[in-house]
């Protein structure tokens, strides 16, 4: 791994998404086919939408070179989205906001936005937007001062009380800033799969062998530990706080005849004890995945290996870490390797 004028310039451009631009062959190439795979989701969703007779505005040039496999689909108001939403989901996608119940209620109706996503060998994100409709005597407010997800994190009212909200929201900021409260560590997100084509390079990255045993930290449906057992031979541990994902995770392990290598187990990684071994995978948002990388850290012991990879900067990440852009035709992302001597 390293830290060179180009490394540096490739992991800036994937941070400021726009990685397309540069002039590089290799970062081209894979914008590029990441561009056309989005243009075909879309198309997909659109076909699936016609059958609702329902159309979308989509962001964006058709198969216009990207770096995330993600597009956005606006409608004219929310109970148009509202259909669009079932129509995608009765497809194979499934809502991907972390707050439901009355509190995603309110959610949708402030933001005008709500996310799917869909895991293949690679997750396709859709982010579904409407105009939003506050209530009159709040749509002159700026912007920093409406609810975010955090804010529905910290309690969920009741719908008919959705105000309170407004109230939540200076409070949730200075229990933070006072360190009551850490977003980072309360939230590791939804589940976003590492493209398969990917993990190949990561495995370099991290030596793994035979002889290790990788711990995945939020394994979702479990490739990860898959790919590493099949191609490697090491034992794998995932933990995962999804009951779905468990059992999903399970299901393939059993299929792949890889249950006497692979265990999985239901849990939150920022809480409780971990499972012990000498690669430690994460992938979770950001500030997620810098407190993480810190716990396995305060406890690794010698040889210990910690590979976090991220498409955004990470915040306040523990030091001694080596970074590297890394690229394939279905990805890019940053890998950050942290090594126990």
């Amino acid at each position: 791994m390293g830290t060179g004028d180009s490394t540096t310039d490739l992991m800036t451009a994937i941070y400021e998404d726009r990685l397309g631009g540069l002039d590089d062959p290799v970062a081209a190439r894979a914008c590029t086919a990441i561009g056309h795979r989005v243009a075909e989701e879309v198309e997909l969703a659109k076909a699936v939408l016609a059958e609702r007779d329902l159309a979308a505005t989509v962001e964006g040039e058709p198969a216009a070179p990207a770096q995330r496999h993600w597009a956005r689909l606006t409608f004219q108001n929310q109970a148009a989205a509202e259909v669009a939403i079932d129509a995608l989901t009765d497809a194979g996608y499934r809502p991907w906001d972390a707050v439901h119940g009355p509190a995603g209620v309110v959610r949708r109706r402030l933001r005008g936005v709500a996310t799917l996503a869909r895991n293949s060998d690679v997750t396709m994100v859709l982010e579904i937007g409407w105009p939003p409709d506050p209530p009159p005597i709040l749509d002159r407010l700026p912007e920093a001062a409406v609810p975010t997800d955090n804010d529905f994190d910290v309690v969920s009212l009741p719908e008919a009380l959705w105000p309170l909200y407004y109230v939540v929201r200076p409070f949730r900021l200075l229990a933070e800033r006072v360190g009551l409260l850490d977003a980072g560590a309360r939230r590791l997100g939804p589940f976003l799969s590492t493209p398969h084509d990917v993990l190949p390079t990561l495995h370099d990255l991290a030596d793994l062998t035979a002889d290790d045993v990788l711990v995945d930290l939020g394994c979702g449906d479990g490739h990860v530990l898959i790919h590493a057992a099949t191609t490697r031979g090491c034992r794998g541990i995932g933990v995962e706080r999804d009951p779905d994902l468990v059992a999903a995770a399970r299901a393939e392990v059993k299929e792949h005849g890889l249950s006497d290598r692979i265990e999985i187990h239901q849990g939150d990684a920022t809480s409780g004890s971990l499972p012990a071994g000498t690669v430690y995978f994460i992938f979770v948002p950001a500030e997620a995945a810098c407190n993480l990388a810190a716990r396995v850290l305060r406890n690794a012991g010698s040889g210990t290996r910690v590979l976090v990879h991220e498409q955004h900067p990470l915040p306040k990440p523990p030091p001694g870490a080596e970074s590297q852009a890394v690229i394939s035709g279905q990805g890019v992302t940053v890998a950050h390797l942290w090594s126990v001597p």
